[in-house]
């Protein structure tokens, strides 16, 4: 019998706390998916001025979220983090998760698993870029933004662009709203 594994494994975790201590929630959480992913990994934090902070960086999880980058990243009550097993993009930190983008007041970060393998010219074409290096997390970012400049709300922008993408995966976004 012929088995065919997949390799879209990545660990995607998201906390909000009363307590201001979701990122080391949040870390603690990411560690336990260490498994899903080894290439790279990464946190972002919603800061009492509303603003989104992200570290990320290639490699094991304790040696990119150490206790100088969660400290640096500071107490929140809102944390996201993802892990990495890259199956779009090449292997470098810009690939990394989560992925920020910013327009105006907006504000989101995106970490994403699975692999989304098609339609992705048409995809690029579209959120008006046409390199072949971008990932396909960076693609989903960049036209949810794009949706969101335009739309009335986060969930009405989702509405519109996750149908856009044909395949298996999950999301955790935080956005500064």
């Amino acid at each position: 019998m012929n088995f065919h594994y997949t390799k879209e494994k990545c660990g995607v975790v998201g906390v909000w706390t009363i307590e201001k201590d979701a990122p080391y929630l949040a870390r603690r959480g990411i560690i336990s998916l260490q498994h899903r992913g080894q290439e790279g990994a990464g946190l972002s934090v919603l800061t009492p001025q509303k603003d989104i902070v992200t570290h990320k960086g290639m490699g094991l999880i304790p040696n990119v979220l150490t206790e100088e980058a969660m400290t640096q990243l500071g107490s929140s009550n809102f944390a996201i983090a993802q892990n990495r097993y890259g199956t779009s993009g090449s292997g470098n930190v810009k690939n990394a998760q989560p992925i920020e983008r910013k327009h105006g007041d907006l504000q989101m970060s995106l970490g994403h698993n699975g692999n989304i393998p098609e339609d992705l010219p048409l995809l690029r074409k579209k959120a008006g870029d046409h390199s072949k290096q971008i990932s396909d997390t960076s693609l989903m970012a960049t036209l949810i933004m794009k949706e969101r400049m335009t739309s009335d709300s986060w969930e009405e922008a989702l509405v519109k662009v996750l149908p856009m993408f044909k395949g298996a995966f999950c999301n955790i976004i935080l956005t500064n709203e």
